[in-house]
């Protein structure tokens, strides 16, 4: 249920309760405008308080959001950072060994030469 229907609900919910109470309450006009005015200003503030309550959890709700958001995003970036150490210091092997294998070829080249010229 959507925020807006229930404050909506509640709002005629009460006016509604608060005019059937007074056009059922045996009293004069005057005391029934009185009261009628009375229950208005009342239901006003009940219906004012109770959007200022739900505008608070909901900001609550949106910071909290927002907070878990922020941490995911931060978990997601470190993630990404060790992948990329991973994949730096893997590329290094890579050449290192590449490196080794150009030697190891070069000085078999190199025996095969001498074994050729003597």
């Amino acid at each position: 249920m959507s925020v807006g229907k229930f404050v909506t609900g509640f709002v005629i919910g009460g006016v509604v309760g608060a005019v059937i109470g007074v056009l059922l309450a045996p009293q004069s006009g005057e005391e029934t405008r009185e009261q009628i005015s009375k229950t208005t200003k009342d239901a006003m503030n009940k219906a004012s308080y109770a959007v200022k309550e739900i505008q608070e959890k909901a900001d609550d709700m949106v910071s909290e959001v927002q907070k878990k958001g922020e941490e995911i995003i931060d978990r997601i970036q470190g993630l990404i950072n060790k992948q990329k150490e991973i994949l730096k210091s893997g590329f290094l092997f890579c050449l290192l060994c590449r490196a080794v294998c150009s030697i190891l070829m070069l000085s078999c080249i190199l025996v095969i030469k001498r074994k050729e010229d003597i």
